[in-house]
């Protein structure tokens, strides 16, 4: 049997000055746990790199993904 999967869901907005910080502290916290995990960054679309740190990040490491929204839908 497959160990649990746990899928963390992030939605951001020009965040390119918290991401690095949250992500690494949601993975030692992730880490920690005795299942698989995973964090989806649900992005509307930024002006400050947001964007591209998080595909970058994504390329690096499989647990973290991606999903671009068309347009923004927040406020």
């Amino acid at each position: 049997m497959k160990e649990p999967l746990l899928s963390v869901i992030v939605p951001v907005f020009n965040e390119i000055e918290s991401i690095p910080v949250f992500s690494k502290r949601v993975q030692q916290v992730l880490s920690t746990l005795r299942m698989r995990w995973e964090l989806i960054f649900c992005v509307d679309p930024c002006s400050d790199g947001t964007e591209v740190y998080l595909r970058s990040l994504a390329e690096k490491d499989s647990r973290y993904k991606v999903l671009f929204m068309s347009r923004k839908f927040g406020n």
